[in-house]
C-alpha cells in the first residue's frame, strides 16, 4: 500500500514538471548545448567585497547627514549616501543575474525574469559568435 501511494506521488509530480519544461521553451535550451557561461571566483569575490565597501558607504553618509553642520557637508554627505545606495543595488543586482544562471544551467530555476532571460541570452549568443568552447580555446571554422 506505501509503495502505491508513492509511485502515484511521483506520478503527480512527473505531470506537473512536464509543463512546466514546455513553458520555458526556446530560451532553456541554450543552458543544455555547449555553450555554458561560467562566472569566475574572482569576479564573485571581487563583487562581494564592492558590495561590501558601498554599503559602508550608505552607513557613513548616513551618519555625516546627521552629524552635518553646513549645507556643504549636508550635500557631500547626501552625495555618499546616494552612491552607497546605487552602487550597491547595482552589484546586488549583478549577483543576482549570477545565480540566475548557476540555476538556470543547472535546471533548477524556479522563477523566470525576463530581464534576466534578455541578458543570459545575450552573453550566450556573444560567447558563440566568439566561438569560444567549453575549455576557453577557440574554436576553428572550416
Amino acid at each position: 500500500m506505501w509503495r502505491d501511494k508513492q509511485s502515484n506521488t511521483r506520478a503527480k509530480a512527473d505531470e506537473t514538471e512536464q509543463p512546466k519544461q514546455a513553458e520555458s521553451g526556446r530560451l532553456d535550451s541554450l543552458a543544455t548545448d555547449s555553450s555554458t557561461l561560467k562566472v569566475k571566483f574572482a569576479f564573485k569575490a571581487l563583487a562581494f567585497c564592492a558590495s561590501v565597501v558601498t554599503l559602508s558607504w550608505f552607513f557613513e553618509g548616513w551618519r555625516r547627514i546627521h552629524t552635518a553642520v553646513d549645507l556643504g557637508s549636508t550635500v557631500l554627505a547626501t552625495s555618499i549616501l546616494v552612491a552607497g545606495v546605487v552602487v550597491t543595488s547595482l552589484l546586488i543586482v549583478v549577483q543576482a543575474f549570477w545565480i540566475y544562471i548557476e540555476e538556470k544551467q543547472k535546471g533548477s530555476c524556479v522563477r523566470r525574469l525576463e530581464l534576466f532571460e534578455k541578458l543570459y541570452s545575450f552573453f550566450v549568443q556573444r560567447k558563440r559568435a566568439a566561438g569560444i568552447s567549453k575549455r576557453g580555446e577557440e574554436t576553428k571554422h572550416a
